[in-house]
């Protein structure tokens, strides 16, 4: 039987499963296991599995399938943080009515939403009068803080097969309407209000953003992706994440738009879709495949940043199991930290192998078997042609890399019809007589890295060929200059027209050609990247005065009419200092301790990359008894003897 690498040779132990058939020989396992106990399988298929199963426990199998074992005890791991405070026993909350007004219209202090226990669902006892409302609030706030708390221990699961938290999100985020000036702050805190952020990461990071100036409710939104790296989350258990999003869904279900306003339930924000969307992601919460599951460590300790903070990956999702292209691409960038450089040249040459393979597969209907070093192929359909003799590869209809070009990949410069529009000064054009070569292929059109690293403004600039990087609003100076300048340049016939479609009657070309000359007359005393101005093409303005009037209209939304009313409740939910969770330590990657000794295939292999240690290799096993057997004495044999050995030794050594 003919196998590639691909598959492999089994010995099997034991069988779990004997009806299940093997399509490499279209037998069942236990056909195999009778008859030599040997099976040929893909190695992609292989998982490892634990010697000793799941403990036994008594549980009812009515309330799921039991957990797996416990992890070790957090008490002692360095990494636990410290539990809620008890609540005190005599303590009456009482909303604050002093708001934060950053536009997000979020309560500092807010009452915390009340959650109903298990003793909650009994009616309330008439005997006991004294039975006060104080009392109610403050069970609920004790329970609160104790489900907040990821367990360590647990006797059952839900289910071994958790949903996707973001594509859980997604169900329902497909069917709202984006146009809604709403639509972004809902996504926002449909998010909040899943994950809860670890209490003792989150007062790391709030000291390091208070000593840079950095205000939370800015970064909770601009800079998400970079909390959640440093802040663990937990999703609440099936009851208490249940009455969060009912909150969350009757808040913003009945949202009208400030912009279109109008009669009928069609500016409403949610669809009858939507609600009923809604409802099914209720109940699957409710089914707990949504909640984290105890006793469950989601996070690994990746290292710590500049500013001491603790980096974090987490296993929750999909994409740490599919693999795929995405997840490749977003390891490289996100393990190396790649700069422009690095990322234009690993995007490029994944594209040119992309190309290469759905190109040959497109023209011949067959994979591609092939490598792709094109300059190679070049190289040896030239010398076959100079020899006169037939290359062994198949001759392109054009040699790619011998082409006197000055066409570039990546980013490339900017054009001179749009620099001329937007007034920004080209640097010198590329002289393709004068451009270095390699290998005949002009250096610009290589992937390339400089040995030193480089300013990511500078090798912007250098691609671009301009003087000053073209890159979009992004400093504390831009935005403030853009805030400043941006209506001087709106038609003055236009004053009437609604304050969302004011990027309509703006005139971006006079603002970018205004804005690039501002760049030219910048200090050059000003070095600090926060407080210079770079140069602005008419559509990037564009884009950033888009986002600008969606976040006004997003405000004029929250603060319309009956809109604050309905709001309150997800307000005061998410708005609670105390809303935080004690998530469980993350698990620290440690190197593990490879004795190179103990195989010694295994310290070969350490050596792979070391020439002269393959060489001795092989000389040891060119001089070894074992790889010469005697030869069988005949006539037209020669018995074995020393002096033959010896020159077949020699002979070995110099076709090796």
């Amino acid at each position: 039987m003919k196998f590639t690498p691909a598959y492999t040779v089994i010995k099997l132990t034991n069988v779990l499963l004997p009806g299940h058939v093997v399509a490499k020989h279209s037998q069942t396992l236990k056909w195999l296991m009778d008859n030599g106990g040997h099976t040929i399988v893909q190695i992609r298929t292989l998982r490892s599995r634990s010697l000793t199963p799941p403990h036994p426990s008594d549980y009812d199998p009515s309330l799921g399938v039991p957990a797996p074992m416990n992890p070790p005890s957090s008490e002692t791991s360095p990494h636990h943080p410290p539990g809620p405070p008890p609540l005190p026993p005599h303590h009456t909350v009482q909303p604050d009515p002093a708001t934060y007004s950053r536009g997000e219209n979020e309560l500092s202090d807010a009452e915390p939403d009340e959650q109903d226990g298990p003793e909650d669902s009994d009616p309330l006892n008439d005997d006991d009068p004294d039975n006060s409302t104080e009392e109610m609030v403050m069970e609920a706030l004790r329970h609160a803080q104790e489900i907040l708390r990821q367990p360590n221990v647990y006797n059952t699961l839900a289910s071994r097969v958790l949903d996707h938290a973001y594509h859980f999100m997604d169900r329902l985020l497909r069917l709202l309407s984006k146009k809604h000036s709403v639509f972004k702050e809902f996504a926002h805190q449909f998010s909040e209000t899943i994950f809860v952020r670890d209490q003792d990461d989150e007062a790391k990071v709030q000291e390091v953003l208070e000593k840079k100036g950095i205000p939370w409710d800015y970064a909770i939104r601009g800079k998400k992706a970079a909390l959640n790296r440093r802040i663990r989350q937990y999703i609440p258990p099936p009851e208490k994440l249940a009455a969060d999003l009912e909150t969350l869904f009757n808040s913003f279900k009945d949202v009208r738009n400030s912009v279109e306003q109008g009669k009928g339930s069609e500016h409403r924000f949610f669809s009858q879709e939507a609600r009923k969307t809604a409802e099914t992601l209720l109940e699957t919460v409710r089914l707990g495949f949504v909640s984290d599951p105890p006793g469950v460590a989601l996070y690994y300790v990746r290292g710590n940043d500049r500013d001491g903070l603790t980096l974090y990956c987490t296993v929750r999702g999909t994409n740490s199991v599919e693999g795929g292209v995405h997840m490749l691409i977003c390891r490289i960038f996100g393990t190396l930290h790649a700069s422009p450089e690095l990322t234009e040249a690993t995007i490029g040459n994944w594209l040119h192998r992309r190309n290469r393979k759905i190109g040959h597969y497109n023209r011949t209907g067959r994979k591609w078997l092939s490598h792709f070093d094109i300059w190679l192929l070049d190289d040896l359909v030239e010398r076959a042609l100079t020899l006169g003799i037939e290359p062994s590869v198949p001759v392109p209809r054009l040699l790619a890399t011998r082409i006197a070009t000055s066409e570039s990949f990546g980013i490339i410069p900017i054009g001179s019809a749009i620099a001329q529009e937007a007034a920004i000064p080209q640097l010198s054009p590329l002289n393709l007589q004068a451009a270095p070569h390699h290998n005949a292929v002009p250096l610009h059109a290589l992937t390339r890295l400089c040995p030193k690293p480089c300013n990511i403004c500078r090798y912007i600039q250098l691609r671009q060929c301009a003087p000053v990087p073209v890159i979009p609003v992004h400093t504390v100076a831009e935005y403030q200059f853009f805030k400043q300048n941006v209506d001087a340049f709106r038609a003055a016939s236009a004053r009437d027209t609604a304050p969302e479609l004011a990027y309509r009657t703006t005139d971006y070309i006079a603002f970018a050609v205004f804005w690039n000359h501002q760049v030219m007359r910048q200090s050059p005393q000003i070095i600090e990247a926060d407080r210079r101005l770079y140069f602005k093409l008419p559509k990037q303005l564009l884009r950033h005065h888009k986002k600008t009037l969606q976040w006004k209209s997003l405000c004029a939304t929250l603060y319309l009419g009956s809109n604050t009313e309905c709001l309150v409740p997800i307000q005061e939910l998410l708005g609670d200092a105390n809303r935080l969770a004690v998530v469980l330590p993350a698990i620290p990657l440690e190197p593990e301790q490879v004795d190179f000794d103990a195989d010694a295939a295994v310290g070969v292999d350490l050596e792979s990359f070391n020439p002269m240690a393959i060489r001795r290799h092989v000389a040891e096993e060119l001089r070894s008894d074992t790889h010469f057997d005697p030869v069988p004495a005949s006539e037209d044999n020669v018995p074995a003897s020393e002096d033959n050995i010896s020159a077949s030794e020699n002979n070995c050594a110099l076709n090796k």
